[in-house]
């Protein structure tokens, strides 16, 4: 019997934030030709990030807790269906608690695939949503645009690798009192040395999977960090043909609420996002942002000196997607 989707919370507004620099949730923009697709739009009345995830999740998909053996066992049944059909997929669990959490991530090692999927919790509703990851091409995604993000910060003057600690796919706890798990992420060293410390800039990597389920863990990131996660990278690809969607998340001003001058009202959205394909053709969506730009201050928590932002050109992105798509056939 297909578990309970839990009743909405708090909302959160999604899609009309990324209006506030002009450009609607779904616009892809090629010269001065707007074009609204509708069927990319995002629900802007949504609650919570974790219902906003568990409303996507198909009911086939929602289970049940019976034991964490026998989750941690139709998981590994689910990753191999996952991997048949070539794209990932998200499973809803009903029944879970703090303590069987912990007992959740031991099954799952148990079985070897604890790396293979990324874990949502939300103890008020004692429910979790597992994101199984499949396939090459999640990973060597994930991989290579950190390294190229690396990469630009050593290319910083006074900068190099003792500049960021590489977060990983570590677990953090919201001050909800829920956890998520990321695809990777940044944090600056000297500011943020510690073990529990948050990570300043994340990224979500989905593979064939709804753009909206992305738009619900980025707002989990900058909602839940207090502040301390100043940007999400949203990566989703698409097959049939090869795309890859690049969306920069932030809190931006709200367009129907904008507060003051002095007191701007936040809420999550995003003001940056390119299309890329497997040939290396990149359409950017906004003309003032030709470039993927990430503010210095984004990353580090300090001033710097010989601080510039974080920038990857078209040229940039075009290289990073050839070498990406170099030997994978994207099944």
């Amino acid at each position: 019997m297909p578990a309970p989707i839990p009743q909405k919370m708090t909302h959160h507004k999604i899609s009309s934030a990324a209006s506030s620099t002009g450009i609607p949730a779904a616009q892809n923009t090629v010269g001065t030709e707007s074009v609204l697709n509708s069927g990319d739009a995002t629900d802007s009345s949504c609650g919570t990030p974790f219902d906003n995830l568990a409303s996507l999740i198909p009911s086939c998909n929602k289970w049940n807790l019976g034991s964490p053996a026998r989750l941690a066992y139709r998981t590994r049944v689910k990753i191999e269906k996952c991997l048949q059909l070539g794209k990932g997929c998200y499973v809803y669990v009903n029944g879970v608690t703090a303590t069987t959490l912990t007992q959740i991530d031991n099954a799952l090692e148990s079985y070897g695939i604890r790396r293979q999927v990324r874990i949502m919790f939300e103890p008020g509703f004692s429910c979790i949503i597992i994101k199984c990851i499949v396939g090459v091409p999640h990973e060597r995604i994930r991989w290579t645009f950190m390294t190229e993000i690396m990469d630009k910060i050593c290319e910083i003057s006074n900068h190099g690798k003792d500049s960021y600690h590489p977060t990983g796919c570590r677990r953090y706890w919201g001050k909800s009192g829920g956890c998520n798990e990321g695809d990777g992420g940044l944090a600056p060293a000297g500011t943020r040395d510690g073990e529990e410390a948050w990570p300043s800039i994340v990224l979500e990597v989905g593979d064939s999977q709804r753009i909206e389920a992305l738009h619900a863990c980025a707002v989990w990131w900058l909602t839940e960090s207090n502040s301390q996660t100043r940007m999400v990278i949203l990566i989703n690809l698409t097959k049939e043909p090869v795309n890859l969607r690049l969306e920069l998340w932030a809190m931006v001003t709200d367009p129907e609420n904008p507060g003051t001058q002095s007191r701007p009202r936040k809420i999550p959205g995003f003001k940056q996002f390119f299309n890329l394909n497997s040939e290396g053709k990149v359409i950017n969506h906004h003309e003032e942002y030709q470039n993927l730009v990430i503010p210095y201050r984004t990353i580090f928590d300090v001033p710097h000196d010989d601080a510039i932002n974080i920038t990857l050109s078209q040229a940039d992105l075009k290289a990073w997607i050839l070498r990406l798509s170099k030997g994978l056939s994207w099944d």
